[in-house]
């Protein structure tokens, strides 16, 4: 019978790709919670600022991406299947991507406003990061296991509640914005974000394979 992904990461002592794994996830993380930041306090941080933060933490994941190749490369036996491990660090590096997509269209369309529930999905996007920072904590230890698995269980309920908060946006966009160009701004804006979370359920994925 094959093995699971966890059944695989448990089964091996190998672990030299785990700090990799966290140190991208806490980026990742630190990411998301910039751009809920703004979002909750738009007032009080540029968007121009948000955006160079955001980027610069992109470059750093980026390293980290070609750290994890280089390292497969180099490494006869990994702890657990090369296409898995690229998958895992591929949907991390998207989420971040997308967060800072996300900063730039709000700097480049300099929206008159936002609408106030657009707070809800980034604060679904950064708990999504929260629960795969804890999923890839304890990815290598085998007590934790049951905390892996509720974690994976919460990546996917949180992009569950991300559809939900996303369609209730965009009928309230449609419903209450009578200027036709912020109304595509917003939209796009949003859409992105929405893509954010649908890359927390991808890693869900990996988890799940």
């Amino acid at each position: 019978m094959a093995k699971t992904f966890l059944g695989k990461i448990l089964g091996t002592k190998q672990d030299n790709f785990f700090p990799m794994f966290n140190s991208m996830i806490a980026i990742v993380w630190e990411s998301a919670d910039k751009l809920n930041e703004f979002l909750s306090n738009p007032a009080e941080i540029e968007p121009k600022d948000l955006y160079n933060q955001v980027k610069s933490l992109e470059h750093q994941a980026d390293d980290i991406v070609h750290q994890v190749y280089d390292t497969m490369g180099a490494t006869f036996v990994t702890p657990f299947d090369r296409e898995d491990i690229a998958k895992l660090i591929s949907k991390m590096d998207d989420i971040i991507d997308l967060i800072t997509a996300t900063s730039q269209k709000i700097l480049l369309y300099k929206p008159t406003r936002l609408p106030a529930r657009i707070k809800d999905l980034s604060r679904l996007i950064l708990e999504g990061c929260e629960e795969i920072r804890t999923a890839v904590a304890d990815l290598n230890k085998l007590k934790k296991n049951k905390k892996v698995l509720k974690a994976v269980v919460m990546m996917g309920e949180v992009e569950k509640r991300a559809d939900d908060v996303f369609h209730e946006l965009l009928s309230d966009l449609f419903d209450h914005e009578t200027n036709a160009m912020e109304l595509i701004k917003t939209k796009k804006i949003v859409e992105t974000m929405e893509m954010a979370t649908d890359r927390v359920e991808d890693v869900a994925d990996v988890f799940r394979t």
